[in-house]
């Protein structure tokens, strides 16, 4: 039986002197406890740390962002957090140098293993990119005698999976994007809509996108 009174103006007190750990080890006594303003107010600090943190160490300042969780690294259940994120970062900017250095499977590479990296903007400018380059494949494949270029311009991608996977699918199903292309015309979205379902390369597609801004009005 827990009584939510019971350590209420305890852990009020412990947070005005930002003694946390100590206001975890009553929120652990009595489970209540976390319905309470004190609990509400600690995670939201705990929150905003961890995003401050994140953009630290993004920004290469990892002093920084470490001194930031000094009021949280002796609690046991946020000492997890602090170790993951730290690891998440370790390899941070050898990811930015495969950017900068178009390294792109070992810089897709890494992305895939934390994902907290896709959120710099090198690496947004870098998908961007890809964006563009297969939007203009597309645009060649209905073209003569294009399929030397279009081999050429998505050649730097052949060694990201997912991004390969891709590529082989739009080049080996050149009569599947046809017939979505017609059903957009025809307006048959529905039908569009199935199809991009079942083949994954048609979602990358200028047309698809357009699609889904029509369809949010």
């Amino acid at each position: 039986y827990y009584d939510i009174y019971e350590g209420r103006e305890t852990v009020s007190e412990l947070f005005k002197e930002k003694r946390y750990q100590q206001m975890y080890e009553c929120f652990d006594r009595n489970p209540l406890l976390k319905c309470t303003k004190p609990h509400d107010a600690l995670e939201r600090i705990w929150n905003l740390t961890m995003r401050k943190a994140k953009d630290l160490f993004m920004a290469g300042k990892e002093n920084m962002a470490l001194d930031l969780f000094h009021d949280f690294k002796d609690i046991p259940m946020k000492k997890q957090y602090i170790k993951k994120i730290m690891e998440e970062y370790v390899g941070y900017n050898q990811s930015i140098t495969y950017i900068k250095q178009d390294k792109l499977a070992l810089a897709y590479g890494l992305a895939k293993k934390y994902p907290e990296y896709k959120e710099s903007n090198e690496y947004r400018t870098m998908d961007a990119q890809w964006k563009k380059v297969f939007l203009y494949a597309q645009k060649l494949l209905w073209r003569s005698n294009t399929q030397a270029k279009i081999k050429e311009i998505l050649a730097p991608y052949k060694g990201i999976p997912e991004k390969s996977k891709i590529i082989n699918e739009m080049m080996k199903n050149t009569q599947v994007y046809e017939r979505f292309r017609k059903y957009l015309s025809q307006k048959d979205f529905k039908i569009a809509f199935n199809l991009a379902h079942q083949y994954q390369f048609l979602t990358e597609t200028g047309e698809y996108a357009n699609m889904m801004k029509f369809a949010q009005k």
